[in-house]
This record gives structure tokens, C-alpha cells and sequence, in this order.
């Protein structure tokens, strides 16, 4: 599909708005071979939002609250930064330029912030957890050893991935008192898993466990470790990502490629969102 044929397909999705003023509603970001996409829940309306012809690669999209806005990461003359555009992908601002790796935006659940992974020397770890201005101003660092954070609904803590000196695993961040809890310490080695995500109500993480043997699975927890469980143990599973109800996560299943998928946490049912042979793995659903 050409540049016009993304543009047709997004003014079909998303209505016949001035560009900029778009809402993506009930869809689910997902990546797709470097490129930001989106599909409606049933996977049968399926787009590509533009980030610009100058990029190589775009990954790790996330939407705003208001759903107006995605931010990624996009990798430009062999540099990676962090943008922000419009859903319709018009008006793409890029936040940072350096040399380090910026990546896994998150924002925070009221807009005004935005929550993202720098390596500052991309051969030469520890990564550092930053919050950010959505216009890139007011940059801070917030923790080191740390990567693949997410938001409580609250606004009160992160979750994230430990790494270097912290050790693998889940930990908690309380932003106001700096307090980290690790969840390893409570569920094991079930809890040394990757990118946490917050449900809705803030009453449990989703994560990727990466399992010694057999590939990886999504597990949930609360967020002090309690009630771990892993969902479909049979699947080897990855990059979950809850729906606005809290009641279904869509994440990947790796076949012979990564396929997404529809879960009910209620019955387990599963629906296939992705074609026969594709690879793409949800990163984001606007609510």
C-alpha cells in the first residue's frame, strides 16, 4: 500500500476530521516488521499509520490518554529517538537526538508526561528510566537499572524491568517516597520477567516471564508479587496488553512467527488477530 492508500484507510477509520484532530478508539497498536500499525478488536480493520518516508524503523508506539497522540521510537541515519505525532501520523515531532538509545515510551495517565528507557551509551549498559515533557522539555532521570517501565493508573508508581546491578526481574517504584519493591522477592523466579503493564483498576502487572525452558509466558501478579499466575502455559507468549475493561489482554503467541491474539481472563478464549504467518505483537490499546 502506497503513502495515499495509508491516508484513504485512515480517513476511512478514523473519520473525515482535519488532519491532527483524529482519535484513535478502541484500537490496538501494534508492531509489524519496523512499522506502527493499528487494527479495530475483531482484526479486521487494519492500518498502517505513516511516521514519515526519512525513518527506517518505528517501533514500541504508544497512544495517549486522550487518544490524539503517538508517541514511539524511531530510528533515523542509524540514530534512535523519541517522536510524538498525531494519530492520523501528521505533525511528527521529535523529542530527542543523541547518540543513546531512547525507547519504550509510556505516558502518564493524565497526558502530561511521558516515561521512557534511555541508553546513554548503547555498548555500554546500565539504562536509566527518564520522565519527559511530551514536547521534550523538563527532562529528568528517575531511575538507573531500570528499562520497560509502565504507569499505575494512579500516577504513583512504575512499574519496570530490572537490569545491571538491580538484577532481573519486576520492581515497583513508589515515585513519591523512591521506594522499590522487587517481586521476585515475593512470587520468585516467576516474577523475573520483562515490561510490566498496569491493568486498568491497578490491581495486578501483566509481564513476560521468561521461562528456562520452553520459551516465554505471560504472567499476572499483584503488584506486591501476591497471586502469580502464569496464562496459557501450553503457548509460549509474550507482549501483553490490557483492553480498557481490564477484562481481556491481547498479546502474542509465537508460532512459526509472533501472531496476536485476543484473551478472555474470564473463560481463557482465545481469537486470532493476526494473519497466517504474519509478525506483529501488541504495544499499545487506546481506549
Amino acid at each position: 500500500m502506497d503513502r495515499l492508500g495509508r491516508y484513504i484507510g485512515l480517513a476511512i477509520i478514523l473519520g473525515c476530521a482535519e488532519p491532527g484532530d483524529e482519535v484513535l478508539s478502541d484500537r490496538i497498536l501494534f508492531e509489524g516488521e519496523g512499522v506502527v500499525r493499528a487494527t479495530s478488536i475483531d482484526g479486521l480493520q487494519r492500518f498502517i499509520v505513516p511516521t514519515g518516508p526519512d525513518l527506517s524503523g518505528a517501533y514500541t508506539p504508544a497512544v495517549s490518554p486522550d487518544g490524539r497522540r503517538i508517541a514511539f521510537s524511531g530510528i533515523r541515519l542509524g540514530q534512535v529517538d523519541l517522536y510524538v505525532m498525531h494519530a492520523d501520523g501528521t505533525g511528527r515531532r521529535q523529542l530527542t537526538n543523541d547518540a543513546g538509545l531512547e525507547f519504550y515510551p509510556r505516558w502518564s495517565p493524565d497526558g502530561s508526561s511521558l516515561l521512557f528507557t534511555w541508553n546513554p551509551t548503547p555498548n555500554n549498559p546500565p539504562t536509566l528510566m527518564v520522565i519527559m515533557d511530551p514536547n521534550g522539555r523538563n527532562r529528568r532521570d528517575v531511575l538507573t537499572d531500570g528499562w520497560a517501565g509502565d504507569w499505575s493508573p494512579d500516577g504513583r508508581s512504575i512499574a519496570f524491568t530490572g537490569t545491571g546491578a538491580r538484577g532481573r526481574g519486576i520492581y515497583v517504584l513508589d515515585i513519591g517516597g523512591g521506594t522499590v519493591t522487587s517481586l521476585p522477592d515475593v512470587c520468585g523466579s516467576i516474577c523475573e520477567g520483562i515490561a510490566p503493564r498496569w491493568s486498568p483498576d491497578g490491581q495486578y502487572l501483566a509481564f513476560t516471564y521468561l521461562r528456562p525452558v520452553g520459551g516465554n509466558s505471560v504472567v499476572l501478579a499483584r503488584p506486591n508479587g501476591a497471586d502469580a499466575r502464569t496464562l496459557l502455559p501450553e503457548w509460549e507468549t509474550f507482549s501483553p496488553v490490557w483492553a480498557p475493561d481490564g477484562q481481556r489482554l491481547a498479546l502474542a503467541r509465537f508460532e512459526s512467527s509472533a501472531r496476536m491474539y485476543l484473551v478472555s481472563l474470564a473463560t481463557m478464549e482465545t481469537v486470532s488477530l493476526s494473519p497466517a504467518e504474519a509478525n506483529e505483537f501488541p504495544s499499545d490499546w487506546a481506549p
